[in-house]
């Protein structure tokens, strides 16, 4: 997992076997999303719905990356390094990781309008 991420990779979990276990199903994918993983494999239309709902970014978290970016932007063109934000520091590896919400969500969005 490490790896790939280093490397852009993303990582998608692989599959439940037990169609009729939704919720160990939803625990498996939080587990992968805790994990790092952007994905997980849906072997039934029920378990699309479940991975859709976990890996899916939420609007908060959106927003939160792009309010991070545009606040460390400021910093960074004042000078600074980092900057405390609602209890946070923000740095540049924490702002990274905030937009990746805005990427996945871009990704969703470009996949949605091909189909």
């Amino acid at each position: 997992m490490i790896s790939a991420r280093a490397n852009g990779i993303d990582v998608v979990d692989g599959p439940f076997a037990n169609l009729a276990d939704h919720a160990r199903y939803e625990a498996e994918c939080r587990r992968a999303l805790a994990l790092g993983c952007v994905g997980k494999w849906a072997l039934h239309p029920g378990q699309a719905m479940i991975a859709m709902r976990c890996f899916s970014p939420v609007r908060e978290e959106v927003e939160r990356g792009a309010t991070y970016g545009s606040r460390l932007s400021c910093a960074v063109a004042a000078g600074d390094g980092a900057i405390q934000f609602e209890v946070k520091w923000l740095t540049p590896r924490s702002v990274r990781i905030a937009r990746r919400a805005i990427e996945f969500e871009e990704r969703i969005k470009a996949a949605t309008a091909e189909q």
